[in-house]
């Protein structure tokens, strides 16, 4: 599986998840059965609709908190989502799949949740690649975290930069090349569309 097909399935992940929990059904996720592999993808954030609101409240929710299912400390939100979806998610993609590997991804927050689900699921030796993920832990998190992650990065969006303080990246970064010529504007830098896409291909 390659970063655009994932970028493809995250954008899907938007309008159709297929598990969802929080309220107002803020969080998704799907779980894709491919030929060669599975595909774990999490839904960023929501800028519409009932949710949006309650997913907004909860992306601002920064506290570190301790949680004994991560080293060091975790952001007090985004381990909320991942508490919601789990029973679901760890129902179809937590399981062996033969010889299939699992790639686990997301955009913005999704990539936040993935990091959180890939932390979880790494008995069955997942790749994880985000795009525009927003950090999730402390220097502990990041330092302990033990699978193979590539976060793509825009250097012109300033989500993978948050939050700012005792808050630590996870994984190798790919940023765009120098080529690319990077959209105006805060929100079309982070657009899969506008601030990923372009280069990634």
């Amino acid at each position: 599986m390659d970063a655009i097909g994932l970028l493809e399935i995250c954008e899907e992940v938007y309008s159709s998840p297929q598990i969802t929990a929080g309220p107002d059904g803020r969080d998704g996720c799907s779980v894709i059965e491919l030929a060669d592999c599975r595909v774990l993808a999490f839904r960023g954030t929501l800028t519409e609709g009932r949710a949006a609101l309650s997913d907004w409240c909860n992306d601002f929710h920064a506290d570190l908190i301790s949680d004994p299912r991560f080293p060091g400390r975790v952001h007090a939100g985004f381990a909320s989502s991942i508490t919601a979806l789990w029973p679901a998610l760890l129902d179809l993609a937590g399981k062996p799949a033969g010889d299939k590997r699992l790639f686990i991804t997301g955009h913005s927050k999704g990539g936040s949740l993935a990091f959180l689900a890939s932390h979880l699921l790494s008995a069955l030796d997942p790749v994880c690649i985000t795009f525009a993920a927003s950090r999730v832990g402390d220097y502990r998190f990041a330092t302990d975290y033990q699978v193979s992650t590539w976060r793509y990065e825009n250097p012109k969006d300033i989500v993978p930069r948050l939050p700012p303080f005792k808050y630590y990246s996870c994984g190798c970064q790919i940023i765009s090349p120098a080529s690319f010529d990077p959209p105006e504007g805060i929100a079309a830098n982070h657009s899969l569309e506008t601030g990923y896409r372009p280069w990634v291909m």
